[in-house]
């Protein structure tokens, strides 16, 4: 629309989608209330009483949530959309052909589509889960009483950013796990530190589990499930399913257009553009990277792509993430094992958060690990400490601009800062050579 387009913006649901309504934004706060009543509780390391006033009202930390989903609704809503001069069709869509939609039997006609519906989150076909009141992040905000006992079904950010926040308000965490590994697509060393962090908080592990029965028993869970070839049996309050997300683009018909897909969602190029010249796709749609920061940047290249000459390739995007953990995992680049894989000659810079400002904060479990070729340049970096997701726009602008070391040992870092682990890391190393 500010570029000159014409822009029509079409919502099944509601506006601002899984982000704003019960993803990024609701958990962030979510994840807030719980740590500042932990921290409370835990204050008498730092001289401080401990606030010890009873059991947290989740009713209250939920309608609290609803309110900041609501101060945020007021700039992303129809209204405000309609007086930047942009179509708004609430409904649901389908295609007809290449450019022609279908939006609740209304007919709309494009020369460009962009394709951004998201994802969902998957429910394993276990028969009678569906005989129980389960929950996933679409209706975890509805809660108004802390379950006293609950499962999370899986290991990925989303279960364990809510089993750390369900634990810390007070309920009994347990996360089944098939493999025993938590957080897949992070750094080993990373993910094992995480989960040594969480086991010591009281959150409890089903490793190597499949579960294969619920039943309901009044207001609570019955729970089946198999271990390592034993039996096994849980009741718990509630059961959190957090295996992982689909591509929301089961009703869109895309092959009335010819827009090819598989599982993990749209086909598209390098330029993001789909099977079909005039649609584009971004997002969760895409199944790569289920980031709201990476369908943000993915749009403003489709966008680009579409009108302008002068194309952008999603393969020279350095794509950062983060965990919301506390403490935070951030990650840009490789793994350990994936640069080895690649590269296999790779250097390991492995820093421990002791330095000072995380001593004054008495925050120092954690490191920051960055990986580098044989000509020292940054491959891969992750993290595991304090605001870790607040200190890697530098290093993913290094990999992506090419900056070398030296130059992060020749700039000025204020002291205390937790940033400070970046150059830490970087003049050890060179003072090393």
């Amino acid at each position: 629309n500010r570029l000159g387009a014409k822009t029509s913006l079409i919502e099944s649901n509601i506006i601002g989608g899984e982000c704003l309504n019960s993803g990024c934004i609701p958990s962030k706060t979510f994840l807030h209330s719980a740590n500042l009543f932990y921290n409370s509780n835990n204050a008498t390391g730092v001289g401080l009483p401990a606030v010890n006033t009873g059991k947290p009202d989740l009713g209250k930390i939920m309608g609290h949530v609803r309110d900041v989903i609501d101060s945020m609704a007021k700039s992303e809503n129809e209204e405000t959309f309609r007086k930047m001069g942009i179509d708004v069709y609430p409904g649901k869509s389908h295609f007809i052909s290449k450019n022609t939609l279908s939006i609740d039997g209304e007919e709309i006609s494009s020369k460009y589509f962009i394709i951004c519906t998201g994802s969902l989150p998957v429910v394993p076909p276990i028969e009678t889960l569906q005989d129980i009141p389960y929950l996933t992040n679409t209706n975890f905000w509805d809660q108004d009483k802390l379950p006293q006992k609950t499962l999370i079904m899986g290991a990925g950010p989303i279960g364990i950013e809510l089993g750390q926040a369900l634990s810390r308000l007070g309920s009994e965490v347990y996360i089944a796990t098939r493999s025993g590994r938590i957080l897949q697509k992070e750094d080993n060393e990373i993910a094992l530190e995480m989960k040594d962090i969480l086991i010591g908080e009281g959150l409890n592990f089903l490793d190597n589990v499949g579960i294969n029965h619920f039943e309901k028993d009044g207001s609570r869970i019955n729970i089946k499930y198999d271990n390592n070839g034993s039996k096994d049996e849980l009741t718990v309050d509630a059961v959190l399913v957090a295996i992982g997300r689909k591509p929301n683009i089961a009703e869109l018909k895309l092959e009335n257009a010819g827009v090819e897909y598989n599982k993990k969602g749209i086909i598209v190029s390098d330029e993001l553009k789909t099977t079909t010249e005039n649609i584009y796709a971004c997002g969760d749609a895409i199944g790569k990277y289920l980031f709201t920061h990476a369908a943000s940047f993915y749009a403003d290249i489709a966008i680009n792509n579409i009108l302008k000459k002068e194309k952008i390739k999603t393969s020279r995007t350095i794509m950062p993430w983060v965990t919301f953990t506390d403490p935070e995992i951030a990650h840009v680049g490789l793994t350990e094992k994936e640069a080895r894989e690649k590269f296999g000659d790779i250097t390991i810079l492995h820093t421990d958060a002791t330095l000072d400002r995380f001593i004054t904060e008495s925050r120092t479990k954690g490191f920051l690990k960055i990986i580098l070729d044989k000509n020292d340049a940054i491959i891969g970096a992750h993290a595991i400490c304090p605001r870790a997701g607040d200190k890697f726009q530098t290093l993913t602008m290094a990999m992506q601009q090419g900056i070398s070391i030296q130059e992060f040992v020749r700039t000025v870092y204020p002291y205390p800062t937790f940033s400070e682990i970046i150059k830490k890391s970087f003049t050890r190393y060179l003072r090393g050579k």
